[in-house]
Parts: structure tokens; sequence; C-alpha cells
């Protein structure tokens, strides 16, 4: 369903590196608590009516990114010699799946690249102008390569590991990304999470090393995608 691109997770988020700019970016990490990796597997808050399946061949049809849905970035950084995690995260997600007898046939992901935001302005600002030059790329995207069988036991309730090949298209660059996919049924939707590892040098994006801040050179696109039938 997004897939990533969510996501990345998208997912997007992959500017982030270059968002460490400067002491003027990172210099309430002092002072900030450290940003929180998302969870794995959150909650989404139920939807209005519920919808059943008995059988996981009802789970055939057209599906779409629903409300709950979310999509972001992690990387590391070093300011002063001491370690910092960033992350930022963004609900702006769309994008449609299809299920043809409980197999996943297409999907495709979209993320707003510009919505991403972490507890930073002056960070955020930076990420999205010379980090990944969102007004030239406003979106990542991420579409689905090869089918996915959906297993049975999603309908019990579940998390079922599956995994996903794709393409990410970031910064104007696109490369093939596989990711291990967290999935599960949850009030009459499929609940998806995942995280691909990102190098940012592949889509185009120099992270920064000014001394005394250092970003790493991957980091990784985080998504939680709840995927509800149309």
């Amino acid at each position: 369903m997004s897939i990533a691109i969510g996501v990345s997770a998208s997912v997007l988020a992959v500017g982030t590196m270059a968002a460490v700019a400067g002491p003027i970016i990172y210099g309430s990490a002092a002072s900030s608590p450290a940003a929180q990796v998302p969870s794995v597997m959150p909650t989404v808050r139920e939807v209005s009516p519920r919808v059943a399946f008995d059988d996981i061949a009802e789970l055939s049809g057209a599906w779409d990114i629903a409300d709950g849905s979310s999509a972001g970035y992690t990387v590391g950084a070093v300011v002063n010699g001491s370690p910092l995690t960033v992350s930022g995260t963004t609900d702006h997600v769309s994008g449609s799946a299809t299920v043809d007898d409980s197999v996943l046939t297409s999907a495709t992901i979209v993320v707003e690249v510009a919505s991403i935001t972490t507890d930073n302005a002056t960070r955020d600002a930076y990420f999205r102008g010379p980090a990944l030059d969102a007004a030239d790329y406003p979106t990542a995207l991420f579409t689905l390569s090869s089918p996915i069988a959906l297993d049975g036991e999603l309908l019990d309730g579940q998390p079922v590991v599956v995994a996903a090949s794709g393409e990410l298209s970031l910064h104007g660059v696109s490369h093939a990304v596989h990711v291990d996919l967290t999935a599960r049924m949850e009030n009459g939707r499929l609940v998806v999470a995942g995280s691909v590892p990102v190098v940012f040098d592949d889509y185009g994006i120099s992270p920064i090393d000014l001394g005394f801040v250092r970003v790493d050179d991957a980091g990784s696109i985080d998504f939680t995608l709840a995927v509800a039938p149309r």
C-alpha cells in the first residue's frame, strides 16, 4: 500500500540529512529531547462503519491510503561531539492499491515532502529548501513493482511480515528499493509499517559535515500506512 513510502517513508524524508546545516539548525540539540523514532506498529484509530472480512479473498478490490497514515525520516548526526537522532514526519500521505484474489498487485504512495516537520522550524526550513529542493521536487513517490501475497492470518489480527520491492523516487532520482513490511488488519483496514534504508548520495542529497556538525551519510524513510477499501 504505500509501502513506502510510504513511504518512507516515504518518505520521503531523506533530505533530512542535509537539514542539519549548522549550529543554527542544531543549536537546540542540547536542550531539546532527541526526536523519537516512529513506532513500528502504532494504533490506528477506528473508522466507522467497521468493515469485517471473513475470508482473505474478500480483500479483493480497490483500496486507498486513509487517515492515520504517516511517513517521514530518521537520521543520525553528531553536534559538538554529542550524538543526536533527528526524525521528521507528515500525515500528508496519499495513494492507492489494488488487491486481486488475496494478492496485492499494485500500489502507489505519494508523500508531500514540504510538509515534513521536526521539533525545529529552522531545521525544517532548511530541509524544504537547500536539502530537498521541495519547490522543484514537492513529492516523494513509491511504486510497487512486484505482487505481494496476503496471508490469511491477517484476518485474525496477527501481524504478518512480507517482503516488498518497488521504486522510490526522491529529489528527482529513482532507485529500486526492497523493504520488509509488517502488516495486520485493524478495524477493517490494512495497517502496514516499515523502514527503508537510504543512502543520501544515491539521490543527489549531500549530507553536511562542518566539523562541529556532522550528519550521517545514510538514514531511513519510515512509514505507517492505513489502507482502507474504497
